[in-house]
């Protein structure tokens, strides 16, 4: 009985049909190692991940960024016309109601000098009139509001004649400049207008 003897492996170098396989068209050969199926190519997607050394300055800031105190509101500012504590505040600015401005006054200054004298300077003011009184010696106006400007008319009438005190001299040529009356923020009223004032204060 005869032994079978082993095939012997045909090498690509010698054999020419391996040859003939191994050259693609128009004798060119295909590179080694290379196998590409018509139809079969495909990306796989690329997952991107973050190094640790950039993830973690980020989440730090989201977290400094939600975790920030919102600025405290800034404090009322003070003027000299806000009311101590516990006080009513003072309703200031220019006055056009003839019940607002009724009442009985002390004259407390003229072209903002302090008014000085022996006795009491007063000023009556009713809806239409105003009236002052020094001693014997008295003064009297009509008055009405055009806007917010007032218009004052002096009424003639008998007084005494003692002479005058310069404050009452002075109290009548100023209500004959008045144009405007208003409450100051230490509650007096101030007649005003072509430069001159007159300041009074509650009794």
């Amino acid at each position: 009985m005869l032994a079978k003897l082993p095939m012997a492996r045909k090498s690509r170098k010698t054999d020419p049909a391996l040859i003939a396989k191994d050259k693609g068209p128009a004798g060119h050969h295909r590179p080694a190692g290379l196998f590409f199926a018509a139809g079969a190519v495909s990306i796989a997607p690329m997952r991107i991940r973050l190094a640790p050394a950039l993830a973690i300055p980020a989440a730090a800031l989201l977290s400094a960024c939600q975790e920030q105190t919102p600025p405290a509101e800034p404090m009322p500012v003070t003027s000299e016309a806000d009311p101590a504590p516990g006080q009513p505040a003072i309703a200031t600015g220019v006055i056009t109601d003839p019940l607002v401005l009724e009442g009985e006054y002390r004259v407390a200054g003229i072209d903002g000098a302090e008014v000085d004298l022996p006795h009491a300077m007063t000023v009556t003011i009713t809806p239409g009139t105003i009236r002052y009184i020094s001693q014997c010696v008295t003064g009297a106006w009509r008055y009405r509001f055009e806007g917010q400007a007032i218009v004052l008319e002096q009424v003639v009438e008998a007084t005494c004649d003692r002479g005058r005190y310069p404050e009452e001299e002075g109290i009548e040529s100023a209500l004959a400049a008045v144009t405007h009356v208003r409450r100051t923020a230490s509650n007096a009223v101030e007649f005003s207008g072509r430069g001159r004032t007159v300041t009074l204060f509650s009794q």
